[in-house]
């Protein structure tokens, strides 16, 4: 079991890494939400299979919130800033005639629950690192030996690993737009897929960009801020052991004395011997 100094001091510098890491996270996921690059779709026209159309669509890169392409359909460049961007499509007024298409509600439908889960996600881990921070408070002073200090590692601990489930609920809804996009035919969206999956998987290349690597950076790193969280709590629980065995003993060590015989003075050691004899 671990001494009292060494587990302080390694929990410090745990805690104060997951704070670091949860930080790092946020910064990352504003980041990713900022810069318009999630997905690039690059439409093939020099290698396409004989005998298959092109799908006539633009090159362009998409973000979380807009749509940035290339008014050249020869320039496949986008994954860079200075291209004409739109707002992505979020579905608005349900009245409009493109949600009786099943196609259009069901790209919106993922697009939101995209948006949804990496937003929730921010929430969360920034409640986390809030968290963290008044644990670290905490850990640095002598409630380290209160049993209510463990309940708030668990409950920082959770916190951020169910903000790193949240995200990955997003990247799983991202996945399932990008699947939809491919194999929906709807003529209500603006740029968006409108041929079937077998010819559009021949004549356009699409691949995840900045944004995407952006947030599946911030995602490891709450990932492992919420580790190093209830390892923490692993270190608090010896020190609480350490100081139970150190009262214990104390006690032990006092009930022992107090059993022991006291005497006042010289004198009365000499008159208890005489009664003796």
């Amino acid at each position: 079991m671990p001494s009292a100094n060494v587990s302080r001091t390694a929990g410090t510098a745990i805690i104060v890494t997951a704070a670091l890491a949860t930080l790092i996270a946020i910064a990352l996921i504003i980041a990713s939400l900022i810069w318009q690059g999630l997905v690039v779709h690059k439409p093939c026209y020099t290698h396409a299979p004989p005998n298959v159309s092109c799908v006539v669509h633009l090159p362009r890169r998409e973000g979380f919130f807009h749509t940035c392409f290339s008014e050249d359909p020869m320039d496949t460049s986008v994954d860079r800033p200075g291209l004409k961007c739109i707002g992505r499509d979020y579905g608005g007024d349900e009245r409009f005639a493109g949600w009786k298409d099943p196609g259009y509600s069901e790209i919106i439908e993922s697009r939101r629950l995209t948006i949804t889960q990496v937003i929730l996600g921010l929430a969360l881990a920034t409640a986390g690192l809030a968290l963290t921070s008044v644990l670290l408070v905490n850990w640095c002073s002598l409630s380290i030996y209160e049993k209510s200090l463990g309940w708030l590692h668990l409950l920082t601990g959770g916190i951020l690993l169910l903000s790193a489930f949240v995200l990955q609920l997003g990247f799983l809804f991202l996945h399932l737009s990008q699947t939809r996009e491919k194999s929906t035919h709807t003529n209500f969206l603006l740029l968006a897929f409108t041929r079937w999956k077998e010819k559009l998987q021949m004549s356009t290349d699409t691949h995840y960009s900045h944004s995407y690597w952006i947030l599946l950076a911030a995602l490891f790193l709450i990932h492992v801020a919420g580790v190093l969280v209830l390892i923490a709590a692993i270190f608090q629980y010896f020190l609480l052991a350490e100081a139970g065995d150190s009262e214990e003993q104390l006690q032990s060590a006092l009930t022992y004395k107090g059993a022991l015989p006291r005497y006042k003075t010289d004198t009365d050691y000499d008159e208890l011997v005489q009664n003796t004899e």
